[in-house]
């Protein structure tokens, strides 16, 4: 089975975004995933991780739709990610983790959402999942325990931008208690995708000012780990975009974007 990336891939590129298959079990408001997308196999995928690994990528972020529905051996492939000596992040809504800690110990790091402290916030722009920030809550308390990495992702919207002090805040008390937190990423809604696209998006948009605002808040709470203001996710300096289409390799997030 032959697989070939499509382009030489630029030394600023650090981090491959690799979307392993279009499916979800939640209804984000924002979501800024596409259809059409194949559910990769698994040695396709596996294919694609050694040809990474001569490349300037440092970080695989295993995502989706979301990962822990791929039909295939999820762990394995975190764990080959490091055997080619890349870091693997499950980037994951968290539904049926708690379940498969163990069996994932060879992904490095877990990416989990906060939209909100206050759940019913959280839960209007993660929807399909009854009580999902209380999930995430006690996903973080297990990581605590067993001492697993996180990285927290947040999408700021005109719904939760005002909780982002707040997030901050419970953020500086979770790493006061031991969490291990890699980043913050807080992400500029973007009208893009199945989500994001849809009639909602008018409601969902934030003037700039208040997007950086923010941001600011975020980074002046002297956190101890860094937080990164994600202006357009798809147009990353340092971040590529992997997925199979028809068989075939992908690349971009512009084409993300346009289909080109």
């Amino acid at each position: 089975m032959s697989v070939e990336l499509p382009i030489e891939i630029p030394e600023h590129k650090r981090v491959a975004a690799f979307f392993l298959l279009p499916d979800c079990d939640i209804r984000c408001t924002f979501c800024i995933s596409h259809n059409g997308f194949d559910v990769v196999d698994e040695e396709r995928a596996r294919r694609f991780l050694e040809l990474l690994a001569p490349t300037s990528i440092e970080s695989v972020v295993l995502g989706g739709g979301e990962p822990l529905l791929w039909p295939h051996d999820l762990a394995r492939l975190g764990t080959r990610c490091g055997e080619l000596g890349m870091v693997s992040q499950l980037n994951t809504h968290g539904g049926g983790l708690m379940e498969r800690f163990g069996e994932l110990a060879g992904v490095d790091r877990f990416i989990l959402p906060v939209e909100s402290t206050d759940p019913a916030v959280h839960d209007n722009l993660r929807r399909g999942k009854l009580g999902h920030h209380r999930m995430v809550c006690e996903l973080i308390e297990r990581a605590i325990g067993v001492g697993r990495e996180l990285t927290f992702a947040t999408v700021v919207t005109a719904e939760n931008h005002l909780d982002v002090a707040g997030v901050a805040a419970w953020f500086a008390e979770l790493e006061g208690r031991g969490a291990r937190i890699h980043a913050w990423h807080l992400y500029n809604f973007l009208p893009e995708g199945r989500g994001g696209a849809r009639r909602l998006a008018q409601h969902l948009a934030l003037p700039r000012v208040d997007f950086l605002a923010a941001c600011a808040a975020a980074k002046g709470a002297g956190l101890g780990f860094p937080v990164y203001r994600r202006d357009d996710m798809l147009r990353s300096s340092t971040v590529e975009f992997f997925w199979f289409e028809g068989g075939r390799l992908c690349v971009g997030g512009e084409r993300l974007v346009t289909g080109a």
